[in-house]
């Protein structure tokens, strides 16, 4: 008896054991399958911050390149205004400098041809006061003549007045005043 009491305890035991195996069994399993299932979800959530991280980073990547992109434009927008504002204005200093060249030499013109007007007008005075003298020369002479077929004095003073008139403009050419220029005044002597 002691042996089949002994042996029922020991049935008794191990199926006390046998059923604290499979619970302990099925505990595990339940801890293992809750476990695999936090694992899981980290994994999961793991994987989709990783996916964030790299759309942010994508993005990140697209706005430097787009901002990279905006600053050559404007660096290229900005030196291709500088190019053009300097084309500009070389081509506008040229014009300038091709005008004034034109203006100068417009100028230098007109300057000789002043000049060479008043090298013609000074040779017609010249001309002119000589053909005076030799006419009022010619008129005395001819009024001394008769002044003394006549004897006729106050005509002959009169005439002699006339010729130093004359001489007086003559001379008065002669000596004309300089301009700033070096070029002498016209006078006209009536």
């Amino acid at each position: 008896e002691k042996i089949m009491n002994s042996e029922k305890y020991n049935a008794k035991v191990l199926k006390k054991h046998a059923e604290s195996e499979a619970t302990s069994r099925e505990a595990l399993r339940k801890v293992q399958a809750e476990s695999d299932a936090r694992f899981k979800k980290q994994c999961e959530r793991i994987e989709n911050l990783q996916k964030a991280k790299n759309e942010l980073k994508m993005n990140r990547n697209e706005i430097n390149t787009s901002r990279q992109t905006e600053q050559a434009l404007h660096a290229a927008a900005v030196k291709s205004q500088e190019e053009r504002f300097a084309a500009e204005k070389k081509v506008q200093q040229e014009d300038y400098t091709s005008k004034i060249e034109k203006l100068e030499e417009k100028f230098q013109r007109k300057c000789e041809e002043v000049e060479c007007l008043q090298m013609d007008i000074e040779e017609e005075e010249i001309i002119a006061a000589e053909d005076a003298k030799t006419d009022v020369a010619v008129d005395v002479a001819a009024d001394l003549k008769d002044a003394e077929l006549t004897g006729d004095t106050g005509h002959v003073n009169v005439i002699s007045d006339g010729i130093q008139k004359a001489q007086g403009i003559f001379e008065a050419e002669a000596g004309m005043p300089k301009t700033q220029s070096g070029e002498q005044c016209i006078a006209i002597a009536v």
